[in-house]
Order: C-alpha cells, then sequence, then structure tokens
C-alpha cells in the first residue's frame, strides 16, 4: 500500500508543482530558450512569429525582418495560442504555459507505470511500485529543465500519445497507421530529429509483431500521412513553407554539417550525455534501456521472429543506431535530440527489465538488478530533487522575485532615453515587446558582451554570472543593483552558488 502510495503522490506532485515554479519563473531559463520562446511571446502578442530578442536567431532569416524560420515553428507557434488563451500573452504566461505540457507529460507517463506496476506478480508489486515512482522523479528532472526551453517538451507529449495510441490500436492496422500517421507528421513540425527516432522505433515494434507485409503496408501508410501533414502545417504557419524551408535548410548546414567538429569540445562527444549537469546522468538510463531492449530483441528473434520479421528488426535496428550515431555522437552535444523519448526510455527500462529479471534464475542476481536500477533512476531524479530544494528560497527571495524584477527594470528605462538593451540569458523573461520603445538584446554569456550589439543599457543577472557583487562593466555606469552575498543552504550545506532569484544590475553606457 505504502508504495503505492508514495507513486501517486510523486506523480500528482510533480504535476502539480511544474507549473506553480514556472508561473514564478523558475527553474530560469537560458540556453536554447532564447532561440525558441521569444517567438513564442511574439506570436502569443499578435506580433507573428518573429525572434528579434536572439539576433543569432533571426540571422537565418533572408528577409532581414527576425523570422523564426531556422527550426520548424509547430512549437513556438502552438504554444504562442495556448499560452494566449491560458496563462496570458506574456513571457511568464509562455513559461507556466510550457510547464503546463510538461505536467500533462508526467501524468500520462504516470499512468502508464502504474498500470505495468499493476500488471506484475502480486510479490513483486511493491518493488514495481518503488521503480514506477524512481522512474516518475527521474521524469521530472527532464521535464524541469528549462534551461532549454526548446520543442523538445512539447515534443514528448507527441511521442508518449503516439506510443498509447499505437498499444491501443495494434490490432488494427488501419487505425494503427493513421493516428500514428497523424501524430508523427505533428511531431516533425515540433522536432525533426525526434521524428527520425519516432519513424525507427515504430518501425522496429511494427516489425516484432507483424510479418513483413503487414508491417510494411502499415509503415509506409504512417510514414506517408506524416509527411502530408508536415507539409500541410508548413504551408499553413504564419511564415509559410518556402521561408521555413530555406531557413531550416541555412541553420542545418551550419550546425549539423559545417558546425558539428568544428567546436573545441568535440574531443569530448559523450561528456555531455553523462556528466554535464543539465544531463543528469540521462546517458547511463539511455545505456541500461538500450542494453534491456537488445536483450529483450535477442529473445524475440530466437524464439518469436520469421524470417520476414528478422528483416525488419534488423533494417531498423541499423537506422536507430545510425540516428544515434550521427544526431548524439557524432553532434556531440545534442543529449536534447534523446530527452524526447524520456517516458519511452523510461518504460523499456521498467518492462524490458521486469522480462530480464524474469529470465534470471538466481534470486539473487534479481535482487541486486533490482537495487541497482533503483539506484540509477534516484541518481537520475537528483536534478528534480535539488531544483525542488531551491524553490522555497526563491519564493522567499522577494526582492529577487521575477514580478519585482519585471517592475523594477520597467522602472529603470521608463524615464531614460530609448536604446538598445542588452539583457543576459534568462532575463529574457522581464520582458514582453522586444521591440519598442527599446530594442531588448540577448547575450548568451555574462558578463562578456556582443560588440555587434553596441547596447546603450545592460542588465546583468546575478544568478548566472555568479559574482557576490556587481561586476565594473568598461564603458558602463552602474546606476542600480540587488546582488547579495546570500547563499541557499540546507542544513549547513551550500546547495547554490547564489541566490535563485531575478537579481540584477542596471548599467547605462558612460
Amino acid at each position: 500500500m505504502f508504495p503505492r502510495l508514495l507513486f501517486w503522490t510523486a506523480a500528482l506532485g510533480s504535476a502539480l508543482l511544474l507549473p506553480v515554479m514556472a508561473w514564478h519563473g523558475y527553474p530560469q531559463a537560458d540556453g536554447d530558450t532564447l532561440w525558441f520562446l521569444p517567438a513564442a511571446v511574439a506570436e502569443a502578442r499578435g506580433a507573428g512569429l518573429l525572434n528579434l530578442l536572439h539576433v543569432n536567431a533571426g540571422s537565418f532569416d533572408v528577409t532581414g525582418r527576425g523570422l523564426f524560420v531556422f527550426y520548424p515553428p509547430g512549437f513556438p507557434w502552438f504554444l504562442g495560442k495556448l499560452a494566449a488563451v491560458t496563462f496570458g500573452p506574456t513571457a511568464p504566461g509562455v513559461y507556466a504555459t510550457l510547464a503546463a505540457v510538461n505536467s500533462l507529460v508526467v501524468l500520462l507517463a504516470a499512468a502508464a507505470f502504474a498500470g505495468w506496476a499493476q500488471a506484475q506478480k502480486r510479490k513483486k508489486q511493491g518493488e514495481a511500485w518503488l521503480l514506477g515512482t524512481g522512474a516518475l522523479l527521474a521524469l521530472g528532472t527532464y521535464a524541469s529543465s528549462f534551461p532549454f526551453g526548446r520543442p523538445d517538451y512539447a515534443a514528448t507529449l507527441c511521442v508518449i500519445l503516439g506510443a498509447l495510441w499505437a498499444r491501443g490500436t495494434r490490432e488494427n492496422p488501419l487505425l494503427l497507421a493513421l493516428g500514428t500517421g497523424l501524430l508523427l507528421g505533428l511531431l516533425a513540425f515540433f522536432h525533426p530529429v525526434g521524428a527520425f527516432f519516432a519513424s525507427a522505433l515504430f518501425g522496429l515494434w511494427l516489425s516484432l509483431r507483424f510479418p513483413l507485409r503487414t508491417a510494411a503496408a502499415t509503415a509506409g501508410g504512417t510514414y506517408a500521412l506524416g509527411v502530408a501533414l508536415l507539409l500541410l502545417l508548413f504551408a499553413a504557419s504564419p511564415n509559410g513553407l518556402a521561408a521555413s524551408v530555406d531557413g531550416i535548410r541555412r541553420h542545418a548546414a551550419a550546425t549539423m554539417v559545417a558546425g558539428t567538429w568544428d567546436d573545441p569540445r568535440k574531443d569530448q562527444p559523450l561528456k555531455f550525455l553523462f556528466f554535464h549537469s543539465y544531463a543528469t546522468g540521462y546517458g547511463f538510463l539511455v545505456l541500461l534501456a538500450a542494453g534491456l531492449g537488445a536483450f529483450v530483441l535477442r529473445r524475440r528473434w530466437r524464439r518469436e521472429g520469421a524470417a520476414q520479421t528478422r528483416f525488419g528488426i534488423a533494417l531498423f535496428s541499423g537506422f536507430l543506431l545510425y540516428f544515434a550515431w550521427h544526431f548524439v555522437g557524432e553532434a556531440w552535444d545534442r543529449a536534447y535530440n534523446l530527452w524526447v523519448f524520456t517516458p519511452v526510455t523510461l518504460w523499456m527500462i521498467l518492462a524490458c527489465g521486469g522480462e530480464a529479471c524474469d529470465a534470471l534464475k538466481s534470486e539473487r542476481l534479481r535482487r541486486i538488478g533490482f537495487v541497482c536500477t533503483l539506484l540509477l533512476l534516484l541518481g537520475c531524479a537528483s536534478g528534480f530533487v535539488h531544483r525542488t530544494l531551491l524553490f522555497p528560497y526563491a519564493l522567499a527571495d522577494r526582492e529577487g522575485s521575477l514580478a519585482g524584477a519585471r517592475a523594477k527594470v520597467a522602472e529603470l528605462l521608463r524615464d531614460r532615453p530609448p536604446g538598445t538593451v542588452a539583457v543576459a540569458k534568462s532575463l529574457w523573461i522581464l520582458f514582453d515587446d522586444y521591440q519598442s520603445p527599446n530594442p531588448i538584446r540577448a547575450f548568451a554569456l555574462d558578463p562578456a558582451l556582443r560588440e555587434d550589439l553596441h547596447p546603450r543599457y545592460v542588465v546583468l543577472q546575478q544568478r548566472f554570472t555568479r559574482f557576490d557583487a556587481a561586476p565594473a562593466l568598461p564603458g558602463f555606469r552602474l546606476v542600480w543593483d540587488d546582488f547579495t552575498t546570500e547563499k541557499p543552504r540546507l542544513g549547513g550545506l551550500p546547495l547554490s552558488e547564489t541566490m535563485p532569484s531575478y537579481r540584477f544590475a542596471f548599467y547605462e553606457r558612460e
């Protein structure tokens, strides 16, 4: 009884906590957020699908208008529309809307994990509920990784809905192809790389269940429908098909082709996946899921697979390996291309791990496997636990609250002459209008400024600079700051180098 109660407490608590945290601007969003969420804010405000905040995002628009065309428009377009009718057409509203989408993913995953736990033998259900709880908390780590603010989170919703649809319609190939094709096209509209992986996974799943002829016909119809829907969505999107395809082509040429191996970190392709603070050990989950999946595949290959089906298994497994090598390993820092499948990865660990344990004749080995898996899941959940422990400090720091920072920066700019404002990382959320009367532009590294911005004002955040006092910026005069030396601690141990708040320094060019 207790393990089941613990599971549902974790599920409902996570689903409620995510939007509550996001409404207060926590965790603070930086990094790839600058590429996507400002476009969603502009769309929510009725200004169109633009990104005027991040100069790099607009550089792929040959018209020079700052159109959001470097990536498929699905994520910021839908998120902006949804925010306008839910949490409001503001930066905090868009942020909270994204968190609500993540909450839905958590609840759907919880339902799937609970179904697996309930199906276990009675004497093993306690362990199953504990593993399910660990999987949910690990999912919370990646569902609250707002520092990226990428389309991965909305794309994950397509993935989990597609998995549930496939499971529910597996006896009806026509319905299976229809629903999965629509969701695959929508997934590609959010996250093209995720659609490549999903197509291979779907083909592999079909090869495990059907003879070659049925699997090929179902897969072909699914892929054709997905492509048709994708082209239709592109044509209906605000910036149209031609401009979007041109921008995506330019972006892909600059990153996935020309930019892949030019970075000095290219000699550490797996460090990000396993040990980066954002990854929180995600690579270990992927390795475990891949190993358990290979074990189950081998059993099915030897026990059930006809020669025709084996061809499909080999073909789509090869596609998966190639996509993993190219989109994750070769591209060194694109671990987020796998985050789309976090619920599926965790499900494979639970389901395939259960099958692997049942195949073990030694009870001692089975217990060791259970303990090691639970410890890995809890280790990956540490990111979510850490953010949850820091959240009360963000709430208590009223001077550094999101609402207070938005009001203060508006006050500082109100009586000053118009001019470009350079803002640091996650401070995009302090503004809703990025063009007038002061053009707002973001710089990614603190406190270094892009020379081509030539800002009149600079807004520097303490959180990501890690300064105890506002630093001197050459050529600028410090007008105001509320930096603090206080650090959040738990039992005397530091939880963070600075307060998890929106304290900032405001500078004016001399």
